[in-house]
């Protein structure tokens, strides 16, 4: 069963109501999955200490300016522009979840504009979490519209206003040049509809003249009930942007983690592993910090051999 780690992208982009048919593995903050497990291997293979190699695959997750330098040209990539409504298991984040759905409920007949930061560290399943509402029958039942954005460490308001409007409109927009006449239009569409907004992967800081430009047709004529969620590995951001408490998000709990840990390592949460396999695989998952992200880059390593000397060199738990 495939594992949703909030990376699941789509092709191109979907209106409201349509799914799928093509899912792709990627990271959202602009790092190709394939090469980004290569270059943790090459780190694994290079250390001869695992847990050095393990340390570094959290600082890399954890860090947003090493990340960001990596992905300047993430734009251009229609793959990475639209959230895959198909995802695999998500594990944990039942409290989240509930958490985030009481506010929907509670804040349906606000004036205005709710925003709801959701923050923690790369990898660690902010967008899985967001997809879990975002998929939720009865928050879809809530909302006339929902609308999935992926925002990505630039913030181009044209795209993003664009992207909106494909969401609630039939029609294409393409001929549309100036950014007032594309929220004019958006404007319309949404009017005395209430919308469920996801901005996944919010980088920048933006000037509140640009920020209070997008989402003014989201606030125009007495609008009620409008939700925004927003993702972001910057807690400053969330600070500045959100309009009630965030969600922090941390490490999966080991009650969750160990389950999805297997199921990375050895294909299947229920597998019945030899207790030598066992004892090390808990050691690595402890280090994992619950991240899911890490849990899956790490159990593709772990998967190539299923032997304790393989896991042992990976570990190397000798003293």
């Amino acid at each position: 069963m495939p594992i949703a780690t909030g990376n699941s992208f789509s092709r191109g982009r979907m209106r409201t109501g349509q799914e799928s048919t093509h899912i792709t593995t990627t990271n959202p903050n602009g790092w190709n999955k394939d090469e980004f497990s290569e270059r943790i291997h090459d780190i694994t293979c290079q250390l001869q200490d695992g847990r050095e190699a393990i340390t570094r695959l959290l600082n890399i997750l954890g860090s947003g300016g090493a990340i960001s330098n990596a992905c300047q040209s993430t734009i251009s990539d229609p793959c990475r522009r639209t959230a895959s409504l198909v995802q695999g298991k998500v594990y944990g984040r039942d409290e989240e979840k509930r958490s985030i759905k009481s506010l929907i409920k509670e804040h349906k007949a606000t004036v205005g504009l709710t925003v709801l930061p959701i923050v923690g560290i790369g990898g660690v399943g902010k967008t899985a979490l967001a997809q879990l509402v975002y998929n939720d029958p009865a928050v879809e039942s809530q909302f006339d519209h929902k609308i999935w954005i992926w925002v990505s460490n630039k913030f181009d308001e044209m795209r993003l206003t664009r992207e909106m409007l494909d969401h609630v409109s039939q029609e294409t927009h393409d001929g549309i040049c100036s950014f007032s006449k594309l929220r004019e239009v958006l404007k319309d569409h949404i009017k005395s509809k209430r919308v469920l907004l996801i901005l996944d992967d919010l980088w920048e800081g933006m000037d509140d003249g640009r920020w209070n430009k997008l989402l003014a047709p989201f606030s125009s004529d007495g609008a009620t009930g409008n939700m925004i969620v927003l993702t972001t590995r910057k807690p400053f951001v969330a600070k500045k942007r959100g309009t009630t408490g965030p969600i922090n998000l941390d490490g999966l709990k080991n009650g969750d983690f160990w389950p999805m840990f297997k199921t990375c390592a050895f294909g299947d949460e229920n597998y019945k592993e030899k207790e030598s396999l066992s004892d090390l695989g808990q050691k690595i998952a402890g280090w994992l910090k619950g991240n899911p992200l890490a849990a899956q880059t790490v159990g593709v390593l772990l998967k190539d051999h299923l032997t304790v000397d393989h896991w042992s060199n990976i570990l190397n738990t000798e003293d």
